[in-house]
């Protein structure tokens, strides 16, 4: 059965009591979200089991009050049509399992930014889409922020979820990365490298991945700068890539200045492998920074 047929089912409200199997790819998630409305509609228990003969006794044994379910990484029981009420979650299954299984995906972003649309339903497309993407869309954290603003009218809603940007509500979380930091540094964007600086503790940031970074963009440049084309060719560099950087950043610099901040940073990075730097994360960064700027 295809996942889009269960969904039909429960919304038609012909699905029947047969064993139901999901096997997942990323998290249970969204399987657990079907297990929930599934129980909802039958008005039945959830009872999490450790093997299928836990269903198969109380089957027997007429117990009609309960919707079973097992949990497990790999299943490696093979379970038969005939017992109801049973509905199994794992990762990797049996081989040569003759009955018909649920694939369920991982959720693109897509389907995660239509899933927080349907929960938040007083948010606007930028809203849904900026927290989406500072949940890095983690489903998990969607669905306990979801829970927070679906405690407010739908009415309400924006409004909350303006107040609780504005409160830093979301400061453990950001949509910065190193590309954005090192991007900053290159274009001397001064105001995001502060705010930056600012919030070293909330982004995953390490120096020498800095360092090598910024010495590869620097030495894209100077290829650009000076039209070395062995050089560009020697880089890498598609036609795409110079075309960029001669239009967007290399006229930002001078040939001096490329090559001095090559020899800094080849010094960085010469005294981070020897270990030869005694400076915390943060002050090194802010080392780097000052000198780049």
């Amino acid at each position: 059965m295809e996942l889009k047929t269960l969904k039909e089912k429960i919304i038609k409200n012909t699905l029947d009591d047969s064993l139901i199997i999901f096997k997942y790819v990323d998290n249970k998630f969204l399987c657990k979200q079907y297990i929930n409305t599934i129980a909802s509609l039958r008005n039945m228990e959830k009872v999490y089991i450790n093997s299928i003969e836990e269903a198969v006794d109380d089957f027997l044994g007429l117990d009609n009050s309960s919707l079973f379910i097992l949990d497990v990484e790999e299943l490696k029981e093979y379970p038969t049509n005939d017992i109801k009420n049973l509905i199994i979650m794992c990762k990797k299954l049996p081989d040569n399992l003759e009955i018909d299984y649920i694939d369920v995906a991982k959720p693109v972003n897509w389907q995660i930014e239509d899933y927080v649309k349907y929960r938040l339903k007083g948010l606007d497309e930028n809203s849904i889409l900026w927290l989406c993407q500072i949940c890095n869309y983690d489903i998990f954290r969607l669905n306990s922020e979801c829970k927070k603003l679906e405690l407010f009218p739908t009415g309400s809603q924006k409004e909350i979820f303006k107040q609780l940007k504005e409160d830093n509500v979301y400061s453990d979380l950001t949509d910065l990365n190193i590309f954005n930091f090192t991007d900053s540094l290159i274009l001397h964007d001064m105001p995001k490298v502060i705010g930056m600086m600012k919030q070293m503790e909330l982004i995953d940031i390490e120096p020498l991945a800095v360092v090598t970074i910024l010495l590869k963009k620097f030495k894209q440049l100077l290829a650009v700068k000076t039209n070395n084309q062995q050089y560009i060719k020697n880089l890498n560099m598609s036609s795409k890539q110079v075309w960029f950087l001669k239009n967007n950043q290399v006229n930002r610099f001078t040939e001096n200045k490329l090559i001095s901040n090559i020899e800094f940073l080849t010094g960085i990075d010469y005294q981070l492998k020897c270990g030869n730097l005694d400076l915390s994360r943060d002050n090194l960064l802010s080392y780097i920074t000052c000198n780049l700027i």
